[in-house]
């Protein structure tokens, strides 16, 4: 199963990634932790940088 996240006006406050699991957790300024696979938080990256500006 794979999560899909939609970041609208909130960015995260942190990336963590599992060296072991290559499993990426990203943490924010709100309480609580999401899980998404590495092929879907690269694409979110990459949108975030290209709407940045």
């Amino acid at each position: 199963m794979t999560y899909i996240m939609s970041i609208n006006q909130r960015y995260p406050h942190k990336f963590m990634i599992s060296r072991n699991t290559d499993n990426i957790w990203m943490t924010e300024l709100l309480p609580g932790m999401l899980f998404i696979s590495r092929k879907v938080i690269l694409i979110e990256i990459i949108y975030l940088i290209l709407n940045y500006t």
